[in-house]
């Protein structure tokens, strides 16, 4: 089980970039500790935790969130675009306006799976290291400042009733770096900070970058694309009309077809209507015919094989015993 933060750009003021970058870690490593995670590796503004509980990663994720955003930066350091606070108005009923951003945002992304361990004997350190570590990784960098992702796959099992206060949403199946199959995240925040989800708008799941209020996008395989990013797995072009699903991948007809159709056992083309089961084979209804007079059969006549090929009586009499 592994966890990855980073932090945006600290502003270049030098003395409150150190300072929020000493608290920020203290604000982690007391997280990790009680929440019994292991520290894997710390590097400027990153962290990599492994946890032997999904559960405890959440809630690691979701008590170091709220801890930033209560935490007093110094005033300098929120005058940065990336630290500036952020209010909920009073609508909602709210008597007091809520505070949803304040200081450094963090991305943090969560998954769950097998990893190896390597021992640093000179450092005494235990390392992590497999697909696992890269998959969190590229979900972490997915993730926009002060946004929470895991895998759906993580997420379904969860004991819900043990997670603290908090909201979630699907937010939809994303090609992470290094990874050829999509993967499916769920948004988790705690329930103080559900306004953030707001601010997070709509990812595209190829390119990963957000879609502007006023671009066109198309809401497909439970994502949502660029109208341009939406296009067929084997050729790229872009599908702008019917497209086919296979193995969460679209097609477009032409290639699905192509590379997924059954063949026709006699012109070898892909079958993409009716079709024939005869022989072991699938044939065009216009290909099942007898391999040397070329007649069609009927419902009445027989068909013989010779050489895993349809015939008729006489011809198969021909091709065999040499008679007509």
């Amino acid at each position: 089980m592994a966890s990855e933060l980073t932090t945006p750009d600290l502003p270049q003021i030098m003395a409150q970039g150190i300072r929020a970058m000493n608290r920020y870690s203290d604000i982690v490593r007391r997280a990790t500790r009680d929440f019994r995670g292991y520290e894997v590796e710390a590097e400027e503004e990153s962290f990599l935790v492994a946890f032997q509980q999904p559960l405890d990663a959440v809630n690691w994720s979701l008590t170091v969130q709220l801890a930033m955003t209560d935490t007093k930066w110094e005033e300098e350091l929120l005058t940065c675009d990336d630290c500036i606070r952020v209010f909920k108005s009073h609508e909602n009923g709210y008597d007091v306006p809520r505070l949803i951003f304040c200081g450094p945002r963090l991305q943090m992304g969560i998954s769950k799976g097998r990893v190896d361990s390597v021992y640093h004997y000179a450092s005494g350190h235990m390392g992590y290291r497999g697909t696992e570590v890269y998959r969190t990784r590229g979900i972490c960098r997915l993730a926009q400042g002060g946004q929470i992702l895991l895998n759906e796959s993580l997420w379904q099992d969860l004991p819900k009733d043990q997670i603290a206060p908090y909201v979630h949403r699907e937010v939809g199946s994303f090609k992470l770096e290094g990874f050829d199959n999509l993967t499916s995240l769920t948004e988790v925040l705690p329930c103080a900070l559900e306004e953030r989800a707001r601010w997070f708008g709509i990812i595209c799941a190829e390119c990963n970058k957000l879609i502007k209020p006023k671009e066109g996008y198309v809401k497909a395989l439970g994502s949502n694309w660029h109208t341009d990013h939406f296009r067929c797995w084997q050729c790229k072009k872009v599908l702008n009309g019917t497209y086919i699903v296979k193995d969460q991948k679209p097609y477009c007809e032409e290639d699905f077809f192509q590379y997924n159709a059954p063949r026709c056992r006699a012109c070898g083309n892909p079958i993409t209507g009716g079709f024939i089961e005869a022989l072991e084979s699938t044939w065009h209804p216009d290909c099942f015919v007898c391999q040397r007079c070329h007649k069609a059969p009927t419902k009445d006549d027989n068909i013989f094989e010779f050489n895993a090929l349809p015939y008729c009586t006489e011809c198969y009499s021909t091709v065999t015993y040499g008679t007509t």
